[in-house]
């Protein structure tokens, strides 16, 4: 079938093609019973895809192909029964939208993956700061260092990974002002 243009529930228009397979039962009825059983077949596998695609809303018809496909079967096949034609099968080939709705498509998974990599992020950021602090380490000094963890808050994925090191007072003193990054 040549390509169409169809319109969803949303209005939005579509441009559909399909396959239709069919064979000839009786000869006699498909010679005498219709004008052109071809195209009388196509014609009304068109109408009935562009009566099924109105019937979804866009982002279904891409989901429901089997669907519109049994639905155009039963349609065409039913009314080509006194012809002496059975439909074997109906398949949508194509279902293309146009550019500025593939567009708004692309930027809204883009969103949606973005959205995604924050969410990870953030519950990576947030399993970095509610875990206990563990202070095995040692100041030069040989006395017990002391960890501090920075608050959370807007900026705190930039503080990801730091530990502040804090000597005693009563140590030497440190030429980076006491601070051991």
């Amino acid at each position: 079938m040549p390509p169409q243009i169809c319109i969803t529930r949303d209005n939005i228009s579509v441009e559909v093609d399909g396959v239709l397979y069919m064979t000839v039962m009786e000869p006699q009825k498909a010679s005498y019973g219709v004008g052109n059983y071809r195209t009388a077949a196509i014609q009304l596998s068109q109408t009935t895809m562009r009566s099924v695609i109105g019937k979804l809303e866009l982002d279904r018809t891409f989901e429901e192909r089997e669907t519109i496909n049994s639905e155009i079967i039963n349609a065409v096949d039913k009314a080509s029964a006194p012809w002496g034609v059975k439909v074997n099968r109906y398949e949508v080939k194509n279902i293309t939208p146009p550019q500025s709705i593939k567009d708004a498509m692309e930027k809204r998974k883009r969103a949606e993956r973005e959205r995604r990599a924050l969410i990870a992020e953030f519950e990576g950021d947030k399993t970095a700061w509610t875990a206990p602090v563990r202070s095995s380490s040692t100041a030069p000094t040989g006395r017990p260092a002391r960890s501090m963890n920075c608050p959370q808050g807007p900026w705190s994925g930039w503080w990801s990974g730091l530990t502040l090191r804090v000597e005693p007072a009563s140590g030497p003193p440190a030429p980076t002002g006491g601070l051991e990054l």
